[in-house]
């Protein structure tokens, strides 16, 4: 599985990327010609909703994970909102990004598909 994470947060970016890794992804640079099968967006980044809501038109099938303060709800709705079919509070971040990348991908021997 492919991933990507688009914040500006350096310690965020290592701990994400470093948990993607460990689950097995590819973690891909930002502007790179392939295209990812999980996104994750930092809803704290300037332009983030703007940035799921792109992703989501021109790559309807990649599956957006978006995180933020939990305090800010209507934030997180309009992450929900602009695409994301993931939002998280950023504490649960680490660990649900985890979670899906670890699940089956469609069509592979494993998921019984």
């Amino acid at each position: 599985m492919t991933f990507l994470l688009l914040t500006d947060n350096l310690m965020t970016r290592a701990r994400l990327e470093t948990a993607a890794r460990a689950a097995g992804a590819e973690v891909l640079a930002r502007g790179s010609e392939c295209v990812p099968d999980l996104v994750a967006v930092d809803l704290s980044a300037l332009g983030a909703l703007e940035a799921i809501a792109s992703w989501k038109a021109g790559h309807p099938s990649a599956l957006i994970l978006a995180f933020g303060p939990h305090v800010q709800t209507e934030l997180l709705a309009a992450a929900r909102e602009a695409g994301a079919g993931e939002v998280v509070p950023r504490g649960a971040a680490e660990r649900r990004l985890a979670a899906l990348l670890r699940r089956p991908e469609p069509g592979n021997a494993e998921s019984g598909g």
